[in-house]
This record gives C-alpha cells, structure tokens and sequence, in this order.
C-alpha cells in the first residue's frame, strides 16, 4: 500500500493514477478514509486529501524491494506525493493484511 496526499477530486486522482502503468504491479484498489474509491466506488464518498493506492504484483517473487523503490519512484516522477508505504506479505500462503474487498 502506498499513502498519497492529493486535493484532486475521486475521479480526478483515479483518472490520473490509470493514466500510468507500474510494472511490475497492477492498481488493485484506492481507498479514501477507509471507503473504495477504486474499482466499483460510489461517487457521492466524501474524501479527503489522504489516499490509500494498493499496488499487488503480478507474479509473486521472492524480493520485491527494488521494484517497489522503482514504483515509488515513477509515481514520484508522475507528480503524486508519496506521504508513506505498507508492505504486504503472506503467511503461509495467506494474505498478512486487511482487504477492502470483502
């Protein structure tokens, strides 16, 4: 997970992060104070300036920890002002962070 700061509208930062492709990750979803903005969000959420972006890799590797510095990189490169990033792993073939999804 990275946590961006950005005063762009729901749409406006949706818009502008699938404008970009991050190889080797895919945008699995953006949160806005806990609610889904991105895939399938509702457009009346109220959001503030304090976005969540998870980012999942497509194909599992053991050591991710210089792709995910080039990934924060080319969103820095992109304008969005990265403020923090969360590792996720699995234990035990089990996701070891929380879903927005279900």
């Amino acid at each position: 997970d990275i946590f961006m700061y950005s005063n762009l509208s729901a749409k406006e930062f949706e818009k502008k992060l699938l404008e970009k492709t991050f190889e080797p990750f895919i945008l699995k979803m953006i949160t806005n104070r806990g609610a889904r903005i991105y895939p399938h969000g509702q457009p009346e959420t109220f959001c503030v300036d304090h976005w969540r972006c998870r980012f999942l890799v497509k194909k599992p590797n053991a050591s991710l920890q210089k792709e995910i510095a080039l990934l924060q990189m080319q969103l820095t490169d992109a304008k969005f002002d990265i403020i923090k990033t969360e590792h996720l792993y699995n234990f035990d073939g089990k996701a070891g962070y929380s879903s927005a999804e279900e």
